[in-house]
């Protein structure tokens, strides 16, 4: 059998199947009846068990790769930064300080020849 086409069993597979169908009817009943945004006496909160607890199960499940998926779009993000570059000494002088500055080399001379 050419393995692209065999089918892959996964240990949770029964599982995560009925966590999806239990967290699309929980969106579902949310959506359709916002009485059960309400607490329910013996239940409790049920957005909690219509919505969070299947996707907190599922995250579970897949736990390895979303550690994967974070681990790499973190790795990616910081490669995306620029590299921190030394700050250069600004070129203009403050006007103020021009009187007291020693002129450079460059200047000295060309006051030199134009003399």
């Amino acid at each position: 059998m050419n393995p692209a086409f065999a089918i892959r069993h996964r240990r949770f597979q029964a599982v995560e199947a009925a966590l999806w169908i239990w967290l699309a009817l929980g969106f579902l009943a949310l959506t359709a009846a916002p009485s059960l945004l309400a607490v329910d006496p013996v239940l409790g909160w049920l957005p909690y068990w219509l919505v969070i607890t299947p996707a907190f199960d599922l995250a579970v499940l897949h736990r390895a790769r979303l550690w994967t998926t974070a681990h790499g779009l973190l790795v990616r993000a910081r490669r995306r930064r620029r590299p921190v570059r030394q700050a250069r000494r600004s070129r203009h002088r403050h006007a103020a300080y021009a009187a007291f500055a020693i002129p450079s080399r460059r200047v000295r001379l060309r006051a030199a020849m134009s003399r």
